[in-house]
């Protein structure tokens, strides 16, 4: 038996009796209606089974607040459910076949085959499709690209993600691009529900939810769980200026708006933002780059929109010496960023979350370890060594280089 969870997604107009995997100690259920996530739940196989009045209890309450996003006024009549069905934004075919989708990918051609194999299936396909091969050009990789019609090969042999969706930019014909990453999987009606809000010409970049494909290790757990994951809720919402003017001393959490493998972006936002800071980013300080780029833009005076119908699926890291290797990177690249933004727009409360924020949040995750024993907090505390490799990258590096 696996100490991890099977994950279930189901229709809440299907919901049945619900028994335990034998392979897991639990299970992470997530409830769609159609199209639409509207919540999750977790449950230990002590707490299972559960008869089908059982689960669609805990259905209503896993979903109500993101009923409530959709549907805030209360209405006699119809169903919420039929009222989602007509109310709620649909998919955009027309804008899915203007853009361009951007897959960057180095050295995981199992990866991204199972990628483009999720892209093929797209309800609203893209105009075009872009592999950029962040390597000098892999074989492997090129012959995967070979086996999907269709599909362009771009060599960006530089390192550095920031460098190869800027390539992948370049290369790219629409006037709308699409990103995500070989580790994801999307959802069929993915890219026609994330580029929906472009109907609205303020809308400068958009961004959507990102599930666990799966929590079948501790290590997926702790990443999903502990560390935070990339998964932002169910409520659509518009960000703006004043997004970073109501932080106060506090950072704003620009890094809550998006994940880089599943966002879309104007062309004309790069041209009045600039492209990705290459400095950022896997293959340079880390990570980052995508939320950095959001400071920018609502620094600027534009607005992103948060689409959790447009879901995908993401692969965490399944061993705990990786997920090591990723928290450290993470957080090199997330201090990097935050010297960044105060060197661009001169912000304190950037440097407030270097200095006392981060810190404080290492220093309580070493008491839970002390304390508890627990072996998750150690394995957070590579947060603490990484945001210090993330100053002393800024000192040696970054302030010195160019932005793009």
């Amino acid at each position: 038996m696996s100490n991890g969870r099977a994950i279930r997604h189901l229709q809440l107009t299907e919901l049945a009796e619900f028994e335990p995997d034998p392979m897991y100690t639990g299970v992470y259920v997530c409830f769609w209606h159609g199209s639409l996530p509207l919540g999750h739940l977790e449950l230990l196989n002590c707490e299972l089974p559960l008869t089908r009045e059982q689960v669609r209890s805990l259905a209503a309450g896993a979903v109500s607040r993101g009923v409530r996003a959709y549907l805030p006024e209360i209405q006699p009549g119809a169903s919420p459910l039929e009222r989602l069905q007509r109310d709620a934004n649909t998919p955009c075919p027309a804008l899915a076949s203007k853009t361009s989708l951007v897959i960057c990918t180095r050295n995981r051609p199992a990866s991204l085959e199972r990628c483009l194999y999720s892209v093929a299936t797209l309800a609203e396909p893209a105009g075009e499709v872009l592999v950029v091969d962040n390597t000098s050009g892999d074989s492997e990789t090129r012959r995967i690209v070979r086996l999907f019609e269709g599909v362009r090969y771009v060599i960006e042999p530089r390192p550095g993600l920031s460098r190869a969706r800027n390539t992948g930019t370049e290369h790219a014909t629409h006037e709308l691009l699409a990103f995500t990453d070989d580790d994801i999987v999307l959802t069929p009606h993915w890219l026609g529900y994330l580029v929906e809000p472009f109907r609205n010409p303020n809308i400068a970049a958009t961004s959507g939810l990102v599930f666990p494909a799966e929590l079948r290790t501790a290590a997926q757990i702790v990443f999903e769980k502990d560390f935070g994951g990339f998964h932002q809720g169910y409520a659509p919402r518009v960000y703006s200026a004043d997004f970073l003017e109501n932080s106060g001393r506090r950072a704003p959490p620009v890094w809550s708006i998006c994940a880089g493998g599943n966002m879309a972006i104007r062309r004309s936002t790069f041209e009045r933002f600039g492209k990705f800071d290459q400095r950022l980013g896997a293959g340079a300080a880390g990570c980052s780059e995508d939320s950095e780029f959001w400071y920018r833009i609502l620094s600027g005076g534009g607005n992103c929109a948060y689409v959790p119908a447009a879901a995908v699926h993401h692969y965490h890291r399944e061993d705990f010496e990786s997920l090591r290797r990723q928290i450290h990177a993470y957080m090199r690249g997330h201090v990097a960023a935050l010297f960044v933004q105060f060197a661009n727009s001169r912000e304190w409360n950037n440097l407030h979350r270097v200095f006392l924020e981060l810190p404080l949040d290492a220093f309580q995750t070493l008491i839970r370890w002390l304390v508890t024993g627990d072996p998750s907090q150690r394995v957070l505390l590579n947060g603490a060594a990484g945001a210090t490799a993330g100053a002393w990258y800024w000192v040696r590096r970054a302030r010195q280089g160019p932005l793009v």
